[in-house]
């Protein structure tokens, strides 16, 4: 609905601002600051003004109302017997910190891993299992992570490929791709529940399995309550056991690909159903459907902190402090996000991938680093120089490409090059040819505070011509 509202702002403009702007030399990044922003603004107070609106009137979560994204309630896994090694781990606090007291709200913190591998934080790894992750390439400062897995005894990695991480490993179990396996996901951004289910279209090519099934099987070989745990023959039975809470045509699912349905209001309040779809901090609270603007689950989970902890407030992000005391020597932010031809890194070593990498800028089998004209006039870059792009953690280097789009504080390195495994592109190309830099090289990750995140928002560099 909002954005409805603001293209119906944008549609609406008028075009001779805009058509004058054009004639005295105004850039995009002017006509957007000065005349499309201000002149959006009414419908953008607009949109503010009528999500207020829904707050105040009880809307929220209601029918008519907006929709909060709920999730299906799935059949519980089966009740296992814990034996004194199972006890004993349970006590232990995760390896990557999240849920302790340190970070009590989060439900994962990678980035910790190296750092608490290697100070035998909360206790020495002997074993550790990598599931399509390639935490050394796609991790800030992979090179912890290299000096972590050097460190375990025993690495073993589920991979489709032969990816930075795998290298390392004691143990490469080569995995099927997601064409060649079952899967299931929850469908998000309808503000209803639903599952969407994902079926192999290929037989798997190589001689590799699906993770599922071998962790399956070798449950099923230690016997005991682990085998009591898992007693699927196969992870589409385990798939279909976890979906049958819900009330589905099977075979209307599986041909249709996905389901979907407002369960959630017939949850009644006090239910185990209520407690799965309202959310952990929801459960007690009145179903009135207005904003919790005190957050009950912050505070306790803060261990009574103050009032302003637990309401709505701002924080500036260390990034954009006046504080930061790397701002001057690196005065430009990094920005890496991924291309929609390379959503997932492994693409980056495909060759017919490599050919349309960086379609809207006209450049393929390369990185390169696109800065403000403002910036580039200021340093004398133009298009195609070659340049350093250097954090405090490292450096790179890629070609310019000058582009108005962008923040005049900011430049933008898009991630997805860079692979240093043995890739051989073809038989004419050279070996170990490396394509591009990788961008994670530069960056460091602090870690939010409530949820224990990853930030990769503070990472400063500076560009000079190599």
């Amino acid at each position: 609905f909002m954005v409805i509202i603001l293209e119906a702002g944008i549609l609406s403009l008028p075009t001779e601002p805009f058509e004058a702007a054009e004639v005295d030399g105004a850039s995009g990044w002017a006509k957007f600051r000065m005349l499309t922003l201000p002149m959006l603004m009414p419908f953008i107070y607009t949109a503010m003004a009528i999500h207020a609106l829904n707050a105040l009137v009880g809307s929220i979560d209601q029918p008519g109302g907006v929709l909060v994204q709920r999730f299906p309630a799935l059949t519980d896994w089966p009740e296992t017997v814990e034996d004194e090694t199972a006890r004993s781990g349970l006590a232990q606090d995760r390896l990557d910190g999240a849920g302790s007291d340190h970070l009590p709200l989060a439900l994962a913190a990678y980035q910790n891993l190296p750092a608490r591998i290697l100070g035998d934080q909360p206790y020495p790894i002997n074993a550790l299992f990598l599931y399509n992750a390639n935490p050394v390439y796609d991790a800030p400062n992979g090179g912890d992570f290299v000096k972590a897995l050097l460190k375990v005894p025993f690495v073993v990695s589920f991979a489709s490929t032969l990816d930075e991480s795998a290298a390392h490993a004691d143990l490469i179990l080569p995995a099927s791709t997601f064409m060649e396996v079952w899967g299931d996901d929850f469908l998000e951004g309808t503000g209803y529940a639903g599952v969407s289910l994902r079926r192999p279209v290929v037989a798997p090519v190589h001689d590799t399995r699906d993770p599922g099934e071998v962790l399956i099987e070798l449950a099923a070989r230690l016997g005991g309550p682990i085998a009591a745990a898992l007693p699927f023959r196969s992870y589409k039975e385990l798939i279909d056991y976890r979906l049958s809470a819900i009330d589905l045509d099977r075979e209307k699912f599986e041909a249709n690909g996905f389901w979907s349905e407002m369960v959630y209001f017939n949850a009644e309040p006090g239910s185990k159903a209520w407690g799965d779809v309202v959310g952990r901090d929801r459960v007690n609270a009145p179903r009135d459907g207005r904003f919790d603007f005190f957050s009950r689950e912050l505070f306790a989970a803060l261990q009574a902190p103050s009032d302003e902890a637990c309401l709505p407030h701002f924080e500036p992000p260390a990034a954009l402090a006046e504080t930061n005391r790397e701002a001057a020597e690196y005065p430009f932010l990094l920005v890496t996000q991924s291309l929609i031809t390379q959503t997932r890194a492994w693409q980056g070593i495909v060759p017919t991938l490599q050919e349309c990498f960086g379609l809207q800028a006209h450049a393929k089998w390369s990185s390169w680093v696109e800065i403000n004209p403002l910036a580039a006039d200021a340093m004398g870059l133009h298009d195609n120089d070659l340049v350093w792009i250097e954090s405090p953690i490292g450096r790179v280097q890629a070609p310019v490409r000058v582009f108005p789009g962008i923040w005049p504080n900011a430049v933008y390195l898009p991630p997805g090059q860079g692979h240093r495994t043995l890739t051989q592109w073809g038989r004419f190309a050279p070996a170990n040819m490396i394509v591009g830099v990788n961008p994670h090289q530069l960056m460091s990750a602090g870690t939010e505070a409530l949820n224990g995140q990853a930030v990769f928002s503070p990472t400063r560099v500076k560009i000079y011509k190599a």
